[in-house]
Order: structure tokens, then C-alpha cells, then sequence
């Protein structure tokens, strides 16, 4: 087996069959976990980057629609 490097970093090499060194692939792992941001709505809690309101705002937004 050959040592190539790293084709995100080229700093680290991979042996084998692997593109990406342990360390990218973990701060890749990492950068997925991440991707939260603010509430648009309450500013006060994350939410996922592709949701449109956080889990909370969303239950009072569906306790107001089923009130009328």
C-alpha cells in the first residue's frame, strides 16, 4: 500500500484507498454537526440551518392555528 496525501489539507497522508486524512475527516464530521443557527422568530434557540423556525416556536405556532 502507498502513502498519498491528503487532497483537502495536503499536509497529512492517507494510506491506502482513502482521499481525506483522519483530521479533515473529522472536522468534516464536526462542520455537519454545526450547522445550527438562531431562531428568525424567538432569537433565543437553534434550529437547524434548513428549518424555518425552531421546535418551540413551532409548537405555538401550531397551538395559535388550532385555537381559531
Amino acid at each position: 500500500m502507498k502513502y498519498k496525501k491528503c487532497v483537502k489539507c495536503g499536509l497529512n497522508y492517507v494510506l491506502g484507498e482513502g482521499d481525506v486524512c483522519d483530521l479533515c475527516r473529522a472536522e468534516e464530521k464536526n462542520n455537519k454537526k454545526d450547522r445550527r443557527v438562531l431562531c428568525p422568530f424567538c432569537c433565543e434557540n437553534l434550529m437547524d440551518e434548513d428549518d424555518i423556525m425552531c421546535k418551540s416556536c413551532e409548537k405555538k405556532n401550531l397551538m395559535l392555528e388550532n385555537s381559531d
